[in-house]
């Protein structure tokens, strides 16, 4: 079974559908904001503006961080329920949408968001999300995932389950005109990522493997051009964003997030940038295990006939970006190695999704070549 939003709405200006979607819902509604871009940008009092327009009284929940923690979930929890929120409403990036999602789960179900770490399954009915990317890498506004930091800081959890899907997506490509370059270049590969993992993955199906190739070639024909504002090659890496998200909800990531995480965690690296620095090696070390048919497909997208072609096609795409492909760039010491290992070894939930049985010598190799 394949759970996706029940609403998807893309194009310039498909803000506009929000207020019509939204009374669908109910009268009551709490809007989830980033600490600046929603306010800075004007969309804040535009989104404020219009569902007020429409008969909708909000109450705005501002300030959620990058990598948002437990207690940001749990305070958002507090307000859906404070407000007698009838739904909620995610406008940034995958921080964002994801605290929102944790924060419905809570503020439905009870307890505190660690209750609902993966291998936890939400399946009970939750608060109803319209999701709003402001980026083209999350594909959180499709997704059954909800990605959290823990109190500590320390690891990158996930809350998992089909009832956490956003009941509506609106991808306004207009918000995209807003990143800077930086941030869609690395958004951007992060999305390349997750179609890439999809694909090489120890469960693909057709279904997942048509979204995700699709996606990859939206991707390698558009970044560039979205890196330097192109309208058209940014509403293509918007639209490619959200079938790589489709592609995860069926086959999920594997080995490129598990390495990725603690470069967020303990790097400050965004996560896109993350993981497109590890991502040329792992996956050039993962994707030996795909059926001969299925890798000439992939292959051919990257208009490559061998492995090693392919790695350095994602290595010469991120030299192109100004993306680095060191992990000493990002400030990554070789003192760090072994902890490093341990670190991406716990996340099993991902490493078994690999094509391959994954093993701490793998790993380590890996991170040395990436060194």
């Amino acid at each position: 079974m394949v759970v996706q939003p029940r609403i998807i709405v893309h194009g310039w200006g498909a803000l506009e559908h929000l207020p019509q979607i939204a009374r669908s819902l109910g009268t009551r509604a709490l809007l989830v904001v980033g600490r600046s871009f929603a306010r800075r940008s004007g969309y804040l009092d535009r989104i404020v503006s219009m569902l007020r327009s429409a008969g909708i009284s909000v109450e705005v929940f501002e300030g959620v961080e990058p990598n948002p923690r437990e207690s940001t979930c749990e305070a958002i929890a507090s307000r859906i329920r404070s407000s007698r929120a009838d739904m909620v409403i995610a406008f940034g990036g995958g921080s964002v949408i994801d605290a929102a999602k944790a924060g419905a789960v809570v503020a439905t179900l009870g307890g505190r968001v660690r209750d609902y770490f993966f291998p936890r399954i939400v399946s009970e009915p939750v608060k109803p999300i319209i999701a709003i990317p402001t980026t083209c890498g999350t594909g959180s506004e499709v997704t059954r995932y909800a990605v959290i930091t823990t109190e500590d800081g320390s690891k990158k959890l996930t809350i998992v389950g089909d009832s956490i899907v956003p009941y509506a997506a609106i991808l306004d490509h207009e918000t995209l005109t807003h990143l800077p370059r930086n941030l869609v270049a690395w958004t951007a590969l992060d999305a390349l990522s997750h179609a890439l993992e999809a694909y090489i993955t120890r469960r693909p199906t057709e279904l997942s493997d048509s979204y995700a190739l699709r996606a990859v070639e939206m991707i390698l024909d558009s970044i560039h051009g979205g890196v330097w504002g192109g309208r058209e090659s940014l509403e293509r890496l918007h639209i490619a964003s959200m079938l790589a998200g489709m592609a995860i909800n069926i086959a999920g990531t594997n080995i490129v997030h598990a390495m990725g995480y603690y470069l967020t965690v303990k790097h400050g690296a965004h996560h896109g940038l993350a993981n497109a620095v590890v991502m040329p090696y792992a996956l050039s070390e993962t994707i030996r295990a795909v059926s001969r048919p299925r890798l000439e497909r992939l292959l051919r997208v990257f208009s490559c006939e061998t492995i090693e072609c392919f790695e350095k096609r994602l290595l010469r795409l991120c030299e192109s970006l100004g993306v680095p492909t060191s992990l000493r760039a990002i400030g990554f010491e070789e003192s760090e190695l072994q902890t490093y290992v341990d670190d991406v070894m716990s996340y099993r939930r991902n490493l078994e999704n690999a094509p391959i049985a994954i093993s701490r010598e793998i790993i380590e190799s890996i991170a040395r070549r990436a060194l």
